[in-house]
């Protein structure tokens, strides 16, 4: 699930970078997995181009993303009574989003969601018209928080339960992907009000969804891979397929961009990396030992990678 494929907030904010060099204090690095930084490495094993490892052996858990001195996680579990489907597979109205203060850990609010089903998505905070907006999805829904108050500011209707995947924003557009039972990328666009269901669906492509990775923006484009390997790049602005490659082994970690380049990180652990552009062209593979969920980050001119047993420094 997402939960999986975080890593850690405290370790790689604790994590030494290079002057000038890209920050990447949390999941995603600012959320949206895409890194400023160049000249990364294009080739390494397990025994080459490995600048420091350390062992960390157990299972990733989720992130809650901080903001403003709330600590937030969303809340979107199913019924502990005789009725397991109640909260997965029927609707019910008891998910939130619980915002925590970060210096005492007392419950500020519960956001309440109304309708919706189980997920396990962690939240993003995007900016609109200069006021920070928490998109938080759930199973059935994409919902936009204020976050200091918790006020409900929108919602739109993006069926599907279990939904993994975190949300991105590419221009004034915020791409989501939904889970089992209608699984579909949808684009919605940002600075509505109510119900913007009908108003600010952008599109919707249901091609090759991922139902666990991320999707990741650069050059115009939303580059996703399915767990079966079948990775796509989107126009932004449409929704249209520009290509699909199949690669190699299974994936549940999401891809990350930087100069120019997506790097796609199988379960494996063989990375792919690929030119962020219009056409698809593979411009390397590396692979280390070991099983891969967790998402990569890019900090300091390197590529962190955790494995099921280690954690690697790339680069320099």
């Amino acid at each position: 699930m997402q939960a999986r494929l975080a890593v850690g907030i405290a370790l790689w904010a604790a994590l030494p970078a290079a002057a000038g060099a890209a920050d990447w204090p949390g999941f995603r690095g600012l959320r949206h997995g895409v890194s400023d930084e160049r000249d990364l490495p294009r080739r390494w094993s397990a025994t080459e181009g490995i600048a420091w490892k350390v062992s960390v052996p157990g299972a990733g858990w989720s992130s809650p993303i901080l903001v403003d001195g709330l600590l937030l996680q969303p809340r979107d579990g199913s019924s502990d009574g005789e009725d397991k489907t109640i909260g997965w597979q029927k609707p019910w109205d008891r998910s939130y989003l619980l915002a925590l203060d970060a210096r005492t850990g007392r419950t500020r609010y519960r956001a309440h969601r109304g309708l919706s089903r189980i997920a396990h998505v962690t939240p993003a905070v995007v900016a609109v018209k200069g006021e920070k907006q928490v998109v938080s999805p759930a199973g059935d829904v994409v919902q936009g928080f204020e976050p200091a108050t918790g006020r409900l500011l929108w919602t739109a209707r993006s069926e599907g339960e279990g939904v993994v995947p975190s949300v991105v924003v590419a221009g004034d557009l915020v791409v989501t992907a939904s889970g089992f039972g209608d699984p579909a990328l949808r684009a919605f666009r940002l600075g509505g009000s109510g119900d913007v269901t009908a108003s600010h669906l952008a599109w919707q492509q249901k091609k090759a969804v991922p139902m666990v990775s991320s999707p990741v923006v650069a050059a115009g484009l939303v580059f996703v891979v399915k767990e079966n390997g079948i990775a796509s790049a989107l126009d932004a602005a449409t929704g249209a397929v520009v290509w699909q490659a199949r690669l190699p082994d299974s994936y549940s970690a999401s891809p990350v961009a930087a100069d120019g380049r997506v790097y796609f990180l199988s379960e494996e652990c063989e990375t792919s990396i690929v030119a962020a552009g219009r056409e698809w062209r593979l411009l390397g593979r590396a692979r280390l030992p070991g099983r891969c969920q967790a998402s990569m980050a890019v900090a300091g001119g390197r590529l962190f990678i955790r494995t099921d047993t280690e954690l690697y420094a790339i680069g320099r």
